[in-house]
């Protein structure tokens, strides 16, 4: 690259890049949390740091995750996902939080300022933790965690790559009009973006 001719005319450059052009699409690589060099490193440091994440009763088993917003159709989610899964089931409970409009239904006893990230944080985790002790309850293994996100399905599926999930649960809110379009509009769009298995659990199904 540095020398007196540009690099672009080597031929063996122009080679790789002919040879490139021709050769089929690249098989789509492992989720990010099998491989560091997929994930920059942090899914692998991520495992590294929890070895109980790695395996499931000695099956290569990836957690189940709940993408919990405090809402009742969220806690119906978990319920649900009780119902149709073994019990004891890993599973990684994530809400996901932004500044000013949180994205998350607060527990009562959180008190914070909604234009301050950290505040707004904290109070996830809050929630996260409140969801992740009804998963114990239902039978599952669970652990909690809050990721900042805009927009939220694309933070769901970050993490559910960066943990190897099995399964994405949700719910969805059936609001009628243009902003039930908005607002229920995580669920559809992880359920089209998502090349996991995802399970969508509708408003009603608490009931």
């Amino acid at each position: 690259m540095g020398g007196e001719e540009a690099a672009w005319e080597s031929p063996p450059l122009l080679a790789a890049v002919r040879h490139a052009l021709v050769l089929p699409a690249p098989a789509r690589r492992p989720a990010r949390a099998l491989s560091r060099a997929a994930s920059g490193g942090r899914a692998a440091a991520t495992l590294a740091a929890h070895p109980h994440l790695q395996t499931d009763h000695g099956r290569d088993l990836g957690p189940v995750l709940f993408a919990y917003d405090g809402s009742d159709v969220a806690r119906a989610a978990i319920a649900e996902a009780a119902h149709q899964l073994p019990a004891r089931r890993r599973a990684l409970v994530l809400t996901v939080w932004r500044t000013f409009n949180v994205g998350f239904v607060p527990e009562p006893d959180a008190q914070f300022n909604a234009a301050c990230g950290g505040e707004v944080g904290q109070a996830a985790e809050l929630t996260a933790a409140r969801g992740a002790a009804l998963a114990e309850a239902a039978g599952f293994r669970a652990q909690s965690a809050a990721a900042e996100g805009t927009p939220a399905w694309k933070a769901i599926m970050d993490a559910a790559d960066d943990h190897n999930a099995s399964l994405i649960v949700l719910g969805s809110h059936r609001r009628a009009g243009l902003g039930g379009l908005v607002a229920g509009s995580v669920a559809g769009d992880v359920a089209s973006h998502s090349e996991r298995p995802v399970l969508i659990v509708h408003q009603g199904a608490e009931a």
